[in-house]
Parts: C-alpha cells; sequence; structure tokens
C-alpha cells in the first residue's frame, strides 16, 4: 500500500504544472523640475531692497576719549550725554569728603598714639583703650584712606571708559525699534512638479 502511494504521489508530481506569474514593476513617470522653479530667494521681485546705512557724523571716539583724561566728564559732554556729568562729580565729592575725613581721622589718632608712647605725656584715651587697640584703631583709618582713594581713581577710570563706548556707539541706533516684515513666496515641490505658495518672514532688530 505505502508503495502505491508513493507511486501515485510521484504521478501526480509529474503531471501538475506550477504557473509563476511573473512580478512586474510598474516605473512611475520621471518628475525632473525645471531648475527655473527653484527660484526662491533669486527673484528680484521678492528680494527686500530697503538699506540700512550707519550715519557717518565724523564723532571720534578718541577726541571723547582724551577729553576725560584731561578734565572729568567733557567727553560725556561731547557725546551729548549731559546728564552723566553731576554723577560723575557727585561721586568725586563723596570720596573725596571720604579721603579727607579719615585722613583727619588717621593724623588724630597718630598724635594719641605718639602720646601714649611719650612717657612724658598722658593722652586722653589712657585708661581707656590699649596700646593694641590705638594701633587697631589707626590702621583702620589708614586703609579707609586708602579704599576712598582707589575708588576715586576708579571714578576717573570708569568715566574715560564711558566716554570712549558711547563714542563707538554714537553712529549705530541702539533704538528698541522692531521691525518684522512678511511677503509671499514661490518654492518649486519635486513631488508635484509644481509651485508651492509659502510666505517668507523676515525680523530686524
Amino acid at each position: 500500500m505505502l508503495t502505491a502511494a508513493l507511486v501515485l504521489l510521484l504521478s501526480f508530481q509529474g503531471h501538475a504544472q506550477v504557473t509563476v506569474e511573473q512580478d512586474t514593476v510598474k516605473e512611475f513617470p520621471s518628475m525632473e523640475a525645471s531648475q527655473d522653479l527653484f527660484r526662491l530667494g533669486d527673484d528680484e521681485s521678492l528680494k527686500d531692497t530697503s538699506e540700512y546705512v550707519s550715519r557717518d557724523t565724523g564723532h571720534s571716539p578718541a577726541t571723547a576719549t582724551w577729553l576725560s583724561v584731561a578734565l572729568p566728564g567733557a567727553g560725556q559732554v561731547y557725546n551729548g550725554r549731559w546728564w552723566k556729568v553731576p554723577i560723575i562729580y557727585t561721586g568725586f565729592a563723596v570720596s573725596g569728603y571720604y579721603i579727607y575725613e579719615n585722613n583727619r581721622q588717621l593724623n588724630i589718632w597718630s598724635e594719641i598714639i605718639d602720646q601714649r608712647l611719650d612717657s612724658t605725656q598722658t593722652d586722653i584715651y589712657e585708661g581707656i583703650y590699649s596700646d593694641n587697640q590705638l594701633f587697631t584703631i589707626q590702621n583702620s583709618y589708614r586703609r579707609y584712606r586708602d579704599l576712598s582713594i582707589i575708588f576715586t581713581v576708579a571714578i576717573y577710570g570708569l568715566q574715560i571708559l564711558d566716554a570712549n563706548v558711547d563714542a563707538h556707539l554714537y553712529n549705530f541706533d541702539v533704538t528698541d525699534d522692531i521691525s518684522l516684515n512678511w511677503e509671499p513666496t514661490l518654492a518649486a515641490d519635486p513631488r508635484f512638479n509644481g509651485l508651492i505658495y509659502g510666505a517668507s518672514v523676515s525680523i530686524r532688530f
């Protein structure tokens, strides 16, 4: 029986015909876009023809700097920043006052120490301050005076730097005006072999 079944199976395979349909590949039509379609940013009609030109007024940063070196505040006046002059001289007045006052106190305490070290004299703080405390007070006023001098030099240097920077920015527009421009534009889309419409946005600040 097994032999007969095998013979029938081979006979069936010999007569059976298997038909395989060959796959066909369909080609899409060529979608090459013309180079004339890619005109984004090349069309003269779409370009922004406005110009932003920095005005040259002949304002000299060197002149502003040397004026501030010669006379504090003169560079600010040259730059048209009159309101800065009172601030500068207020700083000089405050620092000058502290230089004078701290130096005066330094001289007073230095004289008291000289009296303390002189065995023939008695100072007014005898029994109130020890020798070490007197030297601490003296050194404190000396340090305060020196810091006041440094502060004065810093004001002088900063007003020179301020005049120089203001003079460099004199010809530039530093206002808060922000402009937003938009315009229609065309761009090529290879998927459809045509053009699509859009918008171009530019911000200037």
